[in-house]
């Protein structure tokens, strides 16, 4: 039977995770992916390449996966160095940034907002909530051409298929999820905000009447 040796302490019979010593970071684990030396990341190494021989025999891995890493370096330099993904800043990573949570989340929340005003921010959100629907871009064509590229109520012609007052609302039931329409920005919040009743609308309409009379 085949006797694993551990990581951590160097003794058979048991494996790393279950070492009973204090684990110990591998130092080929804190090594550079591109010289071999501690201290820095690949992405920040300046050094000359270590041939991928004797790195792979530094870091301890195959000659095939060291090739990978190699690879993966010198595509992080022609694309440049990468920014902290918490605070956006060039020359740190996020598990060294100074940034408190409530700052990182914040820069988060402007971010989101920053995507969700951009044009593939709305392009991808439009998809997603079509999708919702069971619907494409194309059978929300089908649909607003078959009431001649109306409202369904007011009769408002839709001036795009994107804007946010003029271009179709897809006008669907809350509880089934049914589309039962194409409805301008107005006539749509308008139902909503009689909570789809019938009645509502029909006295709305009554009273209506009533004061203009």
């Amino acid at each position: 039977m085949v006797q694993h040796r551990c990581s951590n302490c160097g003794e058979s019979g048991h494996k790393r995770i279950s070492c009973v010593l204090p684990l110990v970071t591998p130092v080929r684990y804190n090594r550079c992916n591109n010289c071999g030396e501690t201290g820095h990341r690949a992405d920040n190494c300046t050094n000359t390449k270590l041939p991928i021989e004797q790195l792979a025999e530094l870091l301890g891995r195959p000659v095939s996966q060291v090739r990978v890493l190699r690879v993966q370096k010198d595509a992080t330099v022609k694309r440049g160095p990468r920014a902290c993904r918490a605070c956006g800043v060039l020359g740190h990573t996020a598990r060294t940034c100074g940034r408190t949570a409530l700052e990182t989340k914040q820069l988060a929340a402007v971010r989101q907002v920053k995507y969700m005003n951009s044009e593939k921010g709305r392009a991808t959100h439009r998809v997603k909530r079509l999708r919702k629907y069971g619907l494409d871009e194309q059978a929300v064509r089908t649909l607003v051409a078959s009431q001649d590229n109306k409202c369904a109520i007011c009769g408002t012609v839709f001036e795009a298929e994107s804007g946010y007052q003029h271009g179709p609302h897809i006008d669907h039931d809350h509880v089934t999820l049914v589309v039962r329409g194409a409805l301008c920005g107005p006539c749509n919040r308008g139902l909503g905000s009689f909570r789809d009743n019938p009645t509502y609308c029909i006295n709305a309409a009554e009273y209506l009447r009533k004061v203009r009379s």
